[in-house]
């Protein structure tokens, strides 16, 4: 789904796209699901993302590290 453009949205011949580096099958170890949804500091999340140009900050502005957490916060 292109959120900058709908109208453009199609699935294309290489879906699913392949992982690298992702975390499936283990806990990501969350602060306090549902609620605080920031990682703990022994999570594996951390670092685990992949670096992209358009990525910005985490939810509350702060700055991913390199390579980046995955999830909505940064680690503390």
């Amino acid at each position: 789904y292109a959120s900058d453009d709908p109208g453009q949205s199609s699935p294309a011949g290489d879906l699913p796209a392949p992982e690298s580096g992702a975390i499936e099958g283990q806990d990501p170890l969350l602060v306090g699901p549902p609620g605080d949804l920031h990682i703990a500091p022994q999570s594996p999340a951390i670092a685990a993302g992949s670096a992209h140009p358009a990525l910005g900050g985490d939810a509350e502005g702060a700055c991913y590290g390199d390579p980046p957490d995955i999830g909505a916060f940064a680690a503390p």
